[in-house]
């Protein structure tokens, strides 16, 4: 008899809660390991936090949540955070980076990480006329050097 696996509505962290998705999250690893960027799109409640915290967790990536994002200031403040405990950087000298300069302060964090790969889940929210043209530069930079 095959056991009964209740809904939970609520992002899953793990494989083994993300039951019968198995594909989806292989595809987009494949994709993230062959240095392109995928874009994952659906209507609310369909896994793709999910899908954001499981791919992370396993490629030991960086997972931000941009719900309360609306500037690249915060953008980078929140990458600092969250690399604290996973960099051996000075964090100190990054977050004065960020605060005086967050364009340039952004460039110096995606320098530091090397091939690491950043998740950021809810990015329509980052409304800044600067963000686009950032992530233009990285990947571009991310282009020249592999």
């Amino acid at each position: 008899m095959g056991i009964c696996k209740t809904f939970d509505p609520y992002p899953k962290s793990s494989r083994e809660e993300f039951f019968d998705n198995e594909e989806v999250l292989d595809n987009v690893e494949k994709l993230l390991e062959g240095k392109f960027w995928p874009l994952i799109i659906g209507p609310k409640r369909t896994g793709k936090t999910s899908i954001l915290k499981i791919v992370s967790k396993e490629l030991n990536g960086v997972y931000v949540d941009a719900t309360g994002i609306n500037s690249l200031r915060t953008l980078a403040n929140e990458l600092v955070d969250s690399l604290s405990f996973r960099v051996l950087v000075d964090l100190r000298i990054l977050k004065v980076e960020v605060t005086k300069r967050p364009v340039k302060g952004l460039q110096t964090i995606l320098s530091k990480l090397g091939g690491w790969i950043i998740l950021i889940d809810e990015v329509q929210n980052i409304v800044s006329p600067w963000f686009i043209s950032f992530l233009s530069s990285a990947y571009g930079s991310l282009c020249t050097c592999c």
